[in-house]
């Protein structure tokens, strides 16, 4: 799996891995950044690193994982780390499908980054038949506010902090 920069974004801005997965960064910007986390499951800091670099962590327990440059305050990215590699990603229709799912009752979870928590819902999975699903998850965080790495504010454009 890879989350690269580029025009000081993350791409893809949320990655889901399966715990156990190493993530290559790389940064495809001709200035340097600084990746981070400050997230319980996996705190890191891959140092500056110019472009055509590729910095690679490794993720060995689920959790959500929020990662930010040092550099740049506006590039903030989510990797999801996941128990096993049953997930999906919503096309841009918000359309999923998850195949080899076994028969039995299962929980499914939808996560967005700007939720306040994934939304859950059960769900019974028959053997050969398809399953339609319609899950919401309410977005209402509009922005991601956070410090650098070392928990002090950014400074504005002009120099000064907030």
């Amino acid at each position: 799996p890879t989350m690269g920069q580029r025009a000081k974004a993350f791409e893809p801005p949320v990655l889901a891995v399966t715990a156990g997965q190493t993530v290559s960064f790389p940064n495809q910007d001709n200035f340097f950044h600084n990746l981070f986390s400050l997230s319980a499951t996996r705190p890191f800091d891959l140092g500056q690193y110019r472009m055509g670099e590729a910095k690679m962590k490794s993720f060995p327990k689920p959790g959500v994982v929020d990662v930010y440059c040092n550099i740049h305050p506006q590039m903030v990215a989510t990797l999801l780390v996941l128990p096993n590699r049953r997930f999906a990603v919503t096309d841009k229709a918000g359309r999923f499908a998850i195949d080899g799912v076994p028969a039995g009752t299962w929980t499914l979870f939808a996560y967005d980054r700007f939720a306040a928590a994934p939304a859950k819902q059960s769900v019974t999975v028959v053997a050969g038949a398809p399953l339609d699903v319609a899950v919401a998850v309410d977005e209402v965080r509009t922005d991601m506010p956070h410090v650098n790495k070392f928990g002090a504010p950014y400074p504005k454009e002009d120099g000064s902090y907030r």
